[in-house]
């Protein structure tokens, strides 16, 4: 005796055989519908769609309908603790849903190693292809540590400008997990699906080059619309970072490097004048000047990563105390912050004016920068009192130093 197909399996067929050259986003006919032509009960159409839904092959809209799904969006997981990428590549959009401030939960207490009770800033952003809802994110930090620094963001994809980029973390680490499980709200209702719908839930930690953790991310993204995927890194974050002696003939670069950096970090810092101002060839002329020199005051080493240069650092003697190293410039291009680019940069420099034979460092730094404070303190260095204000920049500048190990 042959066992009949359960009427769900039946319906998921007929349903199958109907999607057959239909378009992507092509919607189906109503549950009502699929009942009266079939013969069937809701329940059963609803259990044949479900699993169709589990599969991929369709998606529904909360309040519109179920849709016959298109080709997965492939979402690029990084284990860097930066943005993932994919949904960039394939059209789609962030949107800033909201930032508050609460008690941290156990489990982000415990994650973050945070003390019972610390509050912490949720940022949560929706991530949409096509206007449709694939994934929605959230951001957890402690808010003593961030604090004030989210009031101004514009839009979601500021939100890791500004991590980032102002405030000049390095990641050191990245933890991360993959698991699937049933739509809870309010992520059910930021997807627009139903409740229980399998999402795939990416948990991942991140920790700064000191070794703190420093944010919790769980990203919700609908397995019907989205594929993951990812690569995985091998080694410390700035593994693949090659310096180099500058040559006279990478003027050009190391000015490309200048103006990017400058007009990333100084806004608020110096005039947006001075900033627009900011002339290349110019740059590269003084550079030119600068790398010819036979002096040992002036020398500049150019970080390089994936074949593209990425920073560089100019560094001799004090102008005006010669026995003293002093570093002159630093900079790191905008794409490439988090890598620790500065971080590697800074400690060769050290090194090799150590090997020289200075016993002391100093540098001069734009009071205001903070993220290059944060870097530099990281490093050793300490305000030592000296303050100036160049007529060219107009802002505020103090003089850090440090000592080197004999």
């Amino acid at each position: 005796m042959v066992r009949q197909q359960p009427k769900h399996q039946r319906l998921r067929e007929s349903v199958v055989r109907l999607m057959d050259g239909l378009p992507a986003d092509a919607p189906l006919p109503p549950e009502r519908e699929l009942c009266e032509t079939h013969g069937v009960s809701r329940q059963t159409v609803r259990r044949a769609l479900q699993q169709l839904v589990a599969e991929g092959r369709v998606y529904r809209r909360r309040g519109s309908g179920t849709y016959v799904a298109g080709h997965k969006v492939v979402q690029a997981v990084d284990l860097d603790g930066r943005d993932p990428r994919g949904t960039a590549e394939a059209g789609g959009h962030s949107r800033l849903i909201g930032i508050d401030r609460r008690r941290a939960d156990p489990r982000e207490a415990a994650t973050l190693e945070l003390a019972e009770g610390t509050e912490v800033l949720h940022v949560t952003r929706a991530r949409t292809v096509g206007g449709e809802s694939v994934g929605v994110e959230r951001l957890t930090v402690e808010a003593a540590r961030f604090d004030g620094r989210w009031a101004s963001v514009p839009d979601a994809d500021a939100v890791s400008r500004l991590f980032w980029d102002s405030h000049g973390l390095e990641v050191a680490e990245a933890e991360q997990t993959i698991e699937a499980v049933r739509a809870q709200v309010p992520e059910a209702s930021l997807l627009g699906v139903a409740d229980g719908v399998p999402l795939l839930l990416v948990t991942q930690r991140t920790l700064d080059s000191e070794g703190r953790p420093t944010q919790l991310v769980r990203s919700w993204y609908r397995g019907d619309r989205l594929r993951l995927s990812t690569r995985p890194r091998h080694g410390p974050p700035n593994a693949g970072v090659v310096l180099r002696p500058a040559r006279r003939a990478d003027a050009p670069v190391l000015a490309r490097i200048f103006v990017q950096a400058w007009r990333s970090a100084y806004h608020g810092v110096v005039d947006d004048l001075v900033l627009e101002a900011l002339d290349e060839g110019e740059m590269a002329s003084r550079f030119a000047e600068f790398i010819g020199e036979t002096s040992a005051r002036h020398n500049a080493m150019l970080a390089v990563h994936g074949g593209e240069p990425v920073g560089f650092a100019r560094f001799g003697e004090d102008p005006d105390l010669p026995v003293v190293g002093h570093v002159f410039s630093l900079y790191v291009t905008p794409d490439s912050m988090g890598l620790g680019v500065g971080r590697t940069l800074l400690g060769e420099v050290l090194a090799e004016l150590a090997a020289r034979g200075h016993r002391q460092v100093t540098l001069w730094v734009f009071e205001a920068n903070s993220r290059a404070r944060r870097l530099y303190e990281r490093m050793g260095f300490r305000a030592d009192g000296g303050r100036r204000v160049e007529d060219a920049y107009g802002a505020q500048e103090i003089r850090l130093s440090r000592e080197l190990g004999t």
